[in-house]
């Protein structure tokens, strides 16, 4: 069954990001079989402006600053630190400029370019969309998305102190786009990872505390549920397959692993389930295979060095 997203991907790598208690890293996956790029624990993943564009995550994010490297077909391109945004989620290139969402500020961030106002040439974290609470974490503000060329995130509430969420009902989640401010989709539980597919006309959603990767119709209706029955986030969508992000169990502690599982969307039905060497899976990303070897050689872009 795991030919059918295989054949769908083309030239392209599946690349898969990950963090955890003891690890994670970045894992090609296109062969079917996890293979382990490095070790650098990591959220967000987003291809644009010819470069692979990555979030580093690390225990304690909360109050820790955003990293960011950059990626083009020789290797490492740039690092970035940017004190101003917490907790980096997810990363997503629109309009010409990489978005950066920060969960505990519930703030979307564009970089605009170098030179535009930074100091030595850095590049500037500049606030677009803010949710309207004042408390920390208080929508958890996480994944993005580009559909007709406009934005849209999803968060898990409207709650006014920080990570009620945690405690409250988990069918407040919503899809908005942020050119409107209008929801699209509402009555999620807890969404991560929406993604619409034009050619079905459906969107599809990691409904994270229920386990399950669900297919909405334009209007927001739900059609289907797949029962994942992991923590889903992350979602790639490839020919007639989703392949899903699905955590450890947390309650087995490190017993337990991660997992991408493959759903066939004309059944809706788990077609495979490929286990990863990590905890926690954040984003997957077709990627092309000049970034993938630029990813690969990583800080040895300059080989005499290297050598």
């Amino acid at each position: 069954m795991s030919d059918g997203w295989q054949g769908a991907l083309g030239a392209d790598h599946l690349v898969v990001s990950g963090f955890g208690r003891w690890g994670g890293g970045v894992y090609d996956l296109t062969s079917g079989w996890p293979d382990a790029i490095d070790d650098l624990a990591t959220s967000g993943l987003a291809v644009g402006g010819g470069r692979l564009w990555r979030l580093l995550r690390a225990p304690g994010e909360q109050t820790g600053t955003c990293e960011l490297l950059s990626y083009d077909e020789r290797g490492v391109r740039s690092y970035q630190r940017l004190d101003a945004v917490r907790d980096p989620h997810d990363a997503c290139w629109h309009g010409g400029a990489l978005h950066v969402t920060s969960s505990r500020d519930d703030t979307v961030w564009r970089l605009n370019a170098p030179g535009s106002g930074g100091t030595l040439g850095e590049p500037v974290p500049v606030p677009v969309w803010r949710a309207g609470s004042p408390a920390p974490d208080a929508w958890h503000v996480n994944s993005l998305t580009v559909v007709d060329g406009r934005l849209r995130a999803c968060a898990f509430g409207r709650f006014g102190r920080t990570r009620a969420w945690k405690d409250g009902p988990r069918d407040t989640g919503f899809v908005i786009d942020l050119t409107t401010g209008g929801e699209v989709l509402s009555g999620l539980r807890r969404p991560h990872a929406p993604r619409f597919d034009p050619d079905r006309g459906r969107w599809y959603v990691c409904e994270s505390s229920a386990g399950t990767l669900t297919e909405l119709s334009p209007a927001g209706e739900v059609l289907r549920r797949a029962e994942v029955k992991r923590f889903t986030r992350g979602l790639a969508l490839a020919g007639g397959y989703a392949l899903v992000g699905g955590n450890a169990h947390r309650a087995e502690g490190d017993r337990d692993r991660s997992e991408v599982v493959v759903v066939d969307l004309d059944t809706f039905e788990v077609a495979d389930r490929i286990g990863l060497p990590c905890q926690e899976i954040y984003d997957i990303v077709a990627v092309p295979p000049e970034l993938v070897r630029g990813l690969v050689t990583g800080f040895g872009a300059n080989a005499v060095r290297a050598v």
